[in-house]
């Protein structure tokens, strides 16, 4: 999920409750921003991910840092940052490690659930398996969610400006961050029945004469209600739209057919950046344009071809090669104009 969203998850759940396990010698802040530093923590892997044509990002992001392995140490790492501010301005009194290490623990474990709901797939159990996880749920960023949660935490901020004028008792914060965290419940359990129901609807047709082997459902972010949808039948993918609200017509899927074998394919998928696409992608599809000077192989994640709000996503990776199957370039990117085949 975005950092803006792991961090007001991050506050709601230190205001609701989290900060009374600091300690009275602590400024009230510091449990916020132990389990804050937490929630984002995960995400230093962003800072090395990069180059690599694009594909490192591929093979680093939501790895080590995101596993349950390394939670412990992302808490310490965060306890340290803020005991580097607290010496300075509590100098003299005691830390307690113990407890600022589990709550900045407790904000890592919130990042890795935040993650785990949405499609991207998260390798949580790393060193003992690279397998990515994801419950597919939530998008990414989800269009709904963040402007609501982010106006209910910033209310009682501009609720305090004001009671500060004319003298009046502060705001609490714990109303508004518990109203975060229900907000966060009922739309995950809405979600969820909606992603099983929208699974078992696509299990129980026939796709032009073929029966489906696995059924996934992505959803948008622009609404809660609306999933795009890949079916495997073995031959082909299929792809729909789906709204839970609409009856569901499954002769409107669009076919992806395998490609015909080529040695140009054979050579583009040998690149480091297509096996680090293919180890990632959860629907590869490929196809092949034949050039005067070469050949461009498209490897695509199904997953990943929807529109949001006229915006469109994929995940691509390109491959040119000379007549003489020699690679010319190779990239990856998360967003590219062209069009699926």
């Amino acid at each position: 999920m975005d950092n803006i969203s792991h961090t007001i998850f991050a506050c709601a759940l230190a205001e609701a409750g989290l900060n009374r396990i600091a300690p009275r010698s602590w400024n009230k802040h510091y449990a916020t921003w132990l389990v804050a530093l937490g929630a984002n923590g995960p995400d230093i892997d962003v800072f090395w991910a990069w180059g690599g044509n694009g594909a490192r990002y591929l093979t680093i992001h939501r790895g080590i840092t995101h596993s349950f392995v390394a939670s412990p140490f992302i808490a310490a790492i965060a306890a340290l940052l803020v005991w580097l501010w607290f010496r300075r301005k509590s100098a003299g009194m005691p830390f307690y490690w113990s407890r600022a290490i589990f709550l900045g623990w407790i904000g890592v474990l919130s990042h890795l659930l935040l993650d785990f709901i949405t499609p991207y797939g998260t390798r949580l159990f790393w060193p003992f398996s690279s397998a990515r996880v994801a419950w597919d749920i939530f998008p990414v960023l989800d269009l709904w969610l963040m402007p609501l949660v982010l106006i209910a935490m910033l209310l009682p901020f501009f609720f305090r400006l004001i009671s500060s004028e004319i003298g009046a008792t502060k705001t609490s914060f714990r109303p508004a961050a518990i109203f975060v965290l229900i907000v966060f419940a009922l739309l995950g359990t809405g979600r969820a029945l909606a992603h099983r129901r929208v699974l078992a609807q696509l299990d129980s047709y026939v796709y032009h004469g073929r029966d489906p082997v696995r059924v996934s459902a992505y959803p948008e972010s622009a609404s809660p209600f609306e999933w795009h949808c890949v079916i495997d039948t073995q031959a082909t993918f299929e792809q729909v739209d789906v709204n839970v609200f609409r009856e569901f017509d499954p002769t409107a899927t669009r076919s992806a057919y395998p490609p015909e074998p080529h040695p140009a394919i054979d050579a583009a998928r040998k690149t480091a950046t297509a096996q680090a696409f293919l180890d990632f992608a959860e629907y590869p599809y490929i196809y092949m344009d034949t050039r005067e000077d070469g050949y461009e192989v498209v490897f695509r994640d199904l997953r990943y071809e929807y529109g949001t709000m006229m915006l469109r996503k994929g995940a691509v990776t390109r491959v040119e090669l000379d007549k003489n199957l020699r690679v010319v370039s190779e990239h990856f990117s998360f967003r590219d104009a062209g069009v699926l085949r």
